[in-house]
C-alpha cells in the first residue's frame, strides 16, 4: 500500500526547476511584447480575453504558468495568435516557422512603405548574388 504524503497547511510547495522559471519569464515577456505592441493596457486585454485583471497581471509576471487557453485568449486579445506567440520557439524550416513568415511578410506588403523598403532589400540581395 502507497503512503499518502502529507503536506502541512500553508506549506509551500517546491517551485519549478530553473529551466521552467526561466521558460516563465520568457512566456511573461513574450505577453508583454504582445501587449504594448498592440498598445493595449492591462484593463483592455482583461476586457478583450475576458480573464479577470487579476489573472492577466498574474500571467505578466515572470513566476507565472499560465494554461494554453489562457495563452491563447490574451494573444487573440493583442490580435495575434499563438503560432505567433510560439514562433521563437520554432525551428526554422518548420510549417509553422514559414506560415508565420509568410503571414508577416504578406502584412508588410500590405504597406506601401513597408512595401519600398522589402523592394529595396529585395533588389540588394539581387545585386549581391550576380556580384
Amino acid at each position: 500500500m502507497r503512503k499518502k504524503r502529507e503536506v502541512r497547511r500553508g506549506a509551500k510547495q517546491p517551485r519549478y526547476d530553473a529551466v521552467s522559471d526561466e521558460f516563465g519569464q520568457r512566456i511573461a515577456h513574450r505577453l508583454l511584447e504582445f501587449r504594448m505592441a498592440a498598445n493595449l493596457s492591462s484593463e483592455e486585454i482583461a476586457e478583450k480575453s475576458r480573464i479577470s485583471l487579476s489573472g492577466i497581471r498574474k500571467m505578466e509576471r515572470e513566476d507565472s504558468n499560465p494554461a494554453i487557453r489562457s495563452l491563447h485568449q490574451y494573444v487573440k486579445a493583442c490580435g495575434r495568435t499563438l503560432g505567433e506567440f510560439f514562433e521563437p520557439w520554432l525551428p526554422e524550416g518548420s510549417v509553422q516557422y514559414d506560415q508565420h513568415v509568410h503571414r508577416t511578410i504578406s502584412a508588410a506588403l500590405r504597406h506601401h512603405t513597408a512595401r519600398q523598403h522589402i523592394y529595396t532589400f529585395v533588389q540588394m540581395l539581387r545585386e549581391l548574388k550576380v556580384g
